[in-house]
């Protein structure tokens, strides 16, 4: 069984551009007229600078958002009732990820792939985008955030938009079996896994590493956060240090614990058939209050209001009565190691399972991670002309 302990216990920025770290000479795409235009949204664009959060779906991109829009000098999308708060969900600028493949497959897709080279970068469209999203921004606040996972593979494009000067981007990126996990651990997906081994979300992920990888020296201000080296070790320091990096002040403290031991199965099981009981005892009186004609008889006949389905940190659930404490638990950050195990056995070592591993070892091993030994965690040799900033 594979253990955390082996996770490295440093985090890895690697940062390109301006706030006192070198640049690694990239060409940055020259100003765009419309930047210092007389229009009004470009004028209200002027007053702000933004971040723009991304990575690989389930890579950390929401943990990421949370951190750098708690700030009291940022805004982060808010109240948008649509899916996890996301920009690309509030705009008609570009097509959205689930109109390409999904989480799993859009970057393969040939209309994904966005840059300052696009015929699509134009003051209109910086303009558009900003109107679909200031709605949901405090504007007074001097740094705005925008979350969309996707985006990873529209750094170029974004920072066309919206200047160089104006535009950061905190892009994280985690092992792809953990940005796969919500995937390939349901029962639904156990018999193409047995076949294929991941295969296509591999090559999936690797395309979307590549991309950010060509991108990357073209960007003025960009931080890659390794997300198993950012949760582990000292992550108030590791909070501070990103924070600073795109020069915003940290306000939270943020600490890591184990999370508490969860209920055995057997008492999980208890609990759902009691609430199984109250559920039909509720539906056998509303049921006898209907044919007795009880008219004026309301205790079942409103609807609850429905669940709203989200992300807990999204809510701040992870939070104590202080807001500006945040706690992570250990266990949610590294659990598809063990998933895998309990889900799949000793498929690692199965022949379909080797090829894939021989196929693609090398070229994975390039952004920092291991299909072989998925517990390790190395500096990412893709960023190699960016710097790498390690701390304990």
């Amino acid at each position: 069984r594979m253990s955390m302990v082996a996770f490295a216990v440093v985090t890895l920025l690697v940062a390109t551009g301006p706030s006192g770290l070198a640049d690694p000479a990239a060409p940055i795409p020259e100003a765009k007229a419309w930047y210092s235009s007389d229009d009004p949204t470009q004028a209200a664009i002027r007053r702000h600078s933004f971040v723009f959060v991304a990575g690989p779906h389930h890579s950390g991109t929401t943990l990421m958002n949370l951190l750098v829009s708690k700030s009291n000098e940022t805004a982060g999308l808010s109240n948008t009732s649509v899916p996890q708060n996301e920009g690309q969900h509030l705009q008609t600028v570009y097509p959205k990820a689930y109109m390409l493949g999904g989480m799993l497959g859009y970057a393969l897709h040939e209309d994904a792939r966005f840059t300052d080279e696009s015929a699509e970068c134009t003051g209109k469209n910086a303009a558009d985008l900003f109107q679909s999203w200031s709605e949901y921004w405090d504007l007074s606040k001097p740094v705005l955030v925008e979350k969309t996972p996707n985006h990873m593979v529209m750094t170029r494009f974004l920072q066309c938009l919206f200047s160089p000067t104006r535009s950061k981007f905190v892009i994280t990126i985690r092992h792809p079996f953990g940005s796969t996990h919500f995937k390939w651990k349901l029962p639904s997906q156990v018999p193409a896994v047995k076949r294929h081994c991941g295969r296509p979300w591999i090559e999936h992920w690797l395309t979307q590493m590549k991309i950010l990888q060509e991108d990357v020296p073209h960007l003025a201000h960009a931080r890659i956060v390794i997300f198993e080296n950012f949760t582990t070790g000292n992550v108030q320091q590791n909070y501070e240090d990103l924070m600073s990096s795109i020069n915003v002040g940290p306000s939270m403290a943020v600490s890591v614990k184990e999370r508490p031991p969860r209920d055995s199965y057997a008492t999980m099981q208890e609990r759902f058939q009691r609430h199984l009981a109250a559920l039909n005892q509720k539906f056998t009186n509303r049921r006898k209050n209907r044919r007795r004609g009880a008219a004026n008889n309301t205790a079942f006949s409103q609807r609850a209001a429905p669940r709203q389905q989200r992300r807990r940190l999204l809510g701040f659930n992870s939070f104590g009565e202080d807001p500006t404490e945040l706690v992570l638990y250990t266990e949610k950050w590294f659990a598809w190691i063990d998933a895998w195990e309990v889900r799949y056995g000793d498929l690692f070592n199965s022949a379909v399972c080797r090829e894939l591993f021989d196929e693609y070892e090398d070229k994975v091993a390039e952004f920092g991670y291991s299909l072989k030994n998925p517990a390790s965690v190395t500096q990412p040799r893709a960023f190699a002309p960016a710097i790498v900033l390690p701390r304990s």
